[in-house]
């Protein structure tokens, strides 16, 4: 995990100098490593530095692509590859982060018919070569995974939390 922070942060501080400048990507990197969530997570074994990994390489490539028309093609290809390693590695939530945020930047631009330049037609098919395998195989040995592990652990322990947490799910928003 320690390995998957430190990729973290250096693709934050890229990201950051990609899209806001040098001191900007220095500073997003410096207060990550400041986080102690962050650090903790860095240090034990759960699979969240990974995800964070995919997410944020997802965005990545969803940014190049959107600012770089000539690496437009290659990068969505990579957001896709990206969004199904983030599926493998979490779930749902490895696909719902990143292309959420997505969403919300093209609203925020008013760009919505950029959606129409992600290689769609080759990204999708790609994504679901990638995920299916794994999912199929394991729910023929597991007939009860797909129940539990997308329906119970991520649609209703988002809702009611199967992790016991004190806290309400709306408090993990800022």
């Amino acid at each position: 995990n320690v390995l998957f922070a430190v990729i973290g942060l250096l693709l934050i501080h890229r990201l950051g100098l990609r899209m806001f400048g040098r001191r900007e990507g220095f500073w997003a990197a410096a207060i990550l490593s400041s986080s102690a969530l962050y650090m903790t997570l860095a240090r034990v074994v759960v699979i969240d530095m990974l995800l964070t990994v995919c997410v944020t390489l997802a965005l990545f490539a969803f940014y190049t692509g959107y600012c770089d028309s000539s690496r437009r093609r290659t990068a969505n290809l990579c957001l896709f590859v990206f969004l199904a390693l983030g599926m493998l590695a979490k779930g749902p939530v490895g696909v719902i982060i990143p292309a959420g945020t997505i969403l919300v930047f093209l609203v925020l631009r008013r760009d919505l018919g950029y959606v129409k330049q992600l290689s769609l037609a080759i990204g999708l098919p790609l994504f679901f070569l990638l995920v299916l395998p794994w999912y199929i195989l394991v729910s023929l040995r597991q007939p009860e995974f797909f129940r539990y592990f997308i329906f119970e652990q991520n649609v209703v322990g988002f809702f009611q939390g199967t992790v016991h947490h004190p806290r309400a799910w709306y408090m993990a928003f800022p």
